[in-house]
């Protein structure tokens, strides 16, 4: 029946915001980029550390891990969190879903022992992602809900969009049909907020 029935736009919608957020930091690439290098130059000169061959964190493996040194010399736990929550993306492009999940939970254990909340929930989203691929649908859920309340939250609404996004998904795989569309309901409202106020 048409209860039954998702909209397909709000699958297309699902799709692709699965597909995008895949790693799970909220901020734009360009912007958190620029944070992360910002944060390598301070770490730097605190410590004195050259920055021979660091042009840009996000080039590749080898920027990721001089990153990471330093931003752990210089007990910059959002830098050590963002990046290995972004090594563990590299890990998942390499075919390494091991490595993935266990460099996510790394992140995880530091944004929870320092109160990261929005890292909290990015790696809460990641983890909720790597549970669904190995069809681990409680354990998705359960991790994508937790990730919800720590956005709805703190009001990250593109991040609470994402979790609605995912847990949409996962609610779609287990069948619960109406459930996965009053999700993608909340992430498709959020989305359309958020377009508007970019167009003012």
């Amino acid at each position: 029946g048409a209860q039954s029935q998702l909209r397909p736009s709000l699958e297309r919608l699902a799709s692709d915001r699965a597909f995008r957020v895949q790693h799970g930091d909220t901020r734009p690439q360009q912007g958190l980029d620029a944070s992360l290098n910002e944060g390598v130059v301070r770490a730097a000169q605190q410590h004195g550390v050259g920055l021979a061959g660091l042009h840009g964190v996000g080039i590749g493996l080898q920027q990721f891990l001089q990153a990471l040194v330093l931003y752990r010399r210089a007990h910059i736990p959002e830098g050590v969190a963002i990046t290995l929550r972004r090594l563990g993306g590299l890990a998942e492009d390499q075919g390494r879903p091991d490595d993935y999940q266990r460099l996510q939970r790394e992140s995880l254990a530091i944004a929870r022992a320092v109160g990261l909340k929005q890292h909290i929930a990015a790696s809460l989203n990641n983890l909720g992602n790597a549970a669904m691929d190995k069809w681990d649908l409680d354990e998705a859920e359960q991790l994508h809900r937790e990730s919800l309340l720590i956005e709805l939250e703190i009001g990250n609404k593109r991040g609470a969009g994402i979790s609605y996004t995912n847990l949409g998904i996962v609610l779609h795989k287990r069948g619960d049909l109406s459930a996965a569309q009053h999700s993608y309901e909340h992430a498709y409202t959020i989305d359309l907020g958020l377009g508007d106020r970019g167009s003012q």
